[in-house]
């Protein structure tokens, strides 16, 4: 399914609007905003240049600028676009809650707490306030067990809760103690997995990873960590985007190359985009084999009613290491009650 159809659409539209009408500020900003939505971060913080050029009072414009930047990880710029908003709307709560978390984001508690304060009378306001507080409660109260950046790891502990709680604290303040971009994404990187573990959420992570690839921009990990978490988010127009970016850019390794093949795969998949999605999958296994690629193929034959093939994907990716309740549910549906033991012979 085509989860961001609506979107889509509006892109195109806009794109006319503005090649008819390239003076109009107001095009321009809506423009910008749904660059932004569909992960056209970049792109959207041109037509949100331009649409503040021509009109440098609007505070649309400045709001949607602002909220690029953010997700860019340039916690100061976008504040200062913030600033200008409220010089122009003081009444802006919605930039101001930004505004305030990314000053917590930029390490300056005392200063976020007291923009808390000012709007603690705001219901819509409470749960994210209450969020953040326990955030800046908890940066306060870290008591380093050791170094930092050696806690700050990725291992197989952090699937643990209490591990993951601790490390979580132990890369909020590398992070913020960091003075280089790229050491500052590799600890977001880790903490993004803490934070899946703590909050119990598979889309926990996304924060925390789009900051880490404005932060890095020339990574291609660092787009294909984010191509899934908004495929967990159910965005795979802006998925899709971010893994023809980071199979642009490079991957470190064949495996996280083949990873990102697969991940286009799905959210061409999830796109009504069958054929780019089966060759998708295919190059990726041909990369190197894994669990992402076959497991995608057995869903796709499965849909298109092909359970022995099916069944043969699922194996693949039991046997490359998969053990999610949903893969054991889909290879009980097509007869396999024990993967372990299973084998070709046994098939009727």
């Amino acid at each position: 399914m085509n989860e961001d159809d609506a979107q889509i659409g509006a892109l195109a539209a806009l794109q006319r609007a503005v090649a008819l009408a390239p003076n109009s500020a107001r095009y321009w900003t809506e423009l910008g905003f749904t660059q932004g939505d569909l992960g056209y971060y970049h792109e959207a913080l041109i037509s949100l240049d331009r649409a503040i050029e021509l009109d440098p009072a609007s505070a649309d414009g400045l709001n949607e600028r602002g909220w690029v930047k953010q997700n860019l990880g340039d916690f100061a710029g976008a504040n200062a676009d913030y600033d200008r908003v409220f010089s122009i709307d003081s009444s802006a709560d919605g930039a101001r809650l930004a505004f305030a978390k990314n000053l917590v984001w930029l390490g300056q508690l005392d200063e976020a707490e007291a923009v808390f304060a000012a709007l603690a009378g705001a219901p819509d306001n409470a749960d994210t306030i209450a969020e953040q507080r326990r955030l800046i409660a908890r940066i306060r109260a870290y008591q380093p067990t050791g170094n930092e950046i050696s806690v700050c790891t990725m291992d197989e502990a952090i699937s643990d809760k209490a591990r993951a709680e601790l490390v979580f604290d132990a890369c909020t303040r590398a992070y913020l103690d960091a003075d280089d971009d790229v050491k500052k994404a590799d600890f977001l990187t880790v903490r993004s997995t803490a934070r899946v573990v703590i909050e119990q959420s598979m889309d926990a992570n996304y924060d925390d990873l789009a900051v880490a690839a404005g932060l890095d921009p020339q990574n291609g990990d660092r787009f294909s960590n984010l191509g899934f978490a908004l495929l967990q988010k159910r965005h795979s127009w802006a998925a899709r985007n971010d893994f023809d970016h980071a199979l642009e850019l490079g991957l470190q390794s064949d495996l996280a190359t083949a990873v990102a093949m697969a991940g286009r795969a799905r959210a061409n998949w999830n796109l009504d985009e069958r054929e780019a999605a089966v060759a998708d999958a295919r190059r990726s296994i041909d990369v190197q084999p894994n669990e992402a690629a076959t497991w995608l193929l057995g869903d796709i034959a499965f849909e298109e009613g092909d359970r022995n093939m099916a069944r043969d994907m699922w194996i693949a990716t039991y046997r490359l290491g998969a053990r999610d309740d949903g893969l054991v549910d889909a290879l009980k549906s097509v007869g396999v009650d024990n993967p372990e033991s299973w084998h070709s012979d046994a098939a009727s």
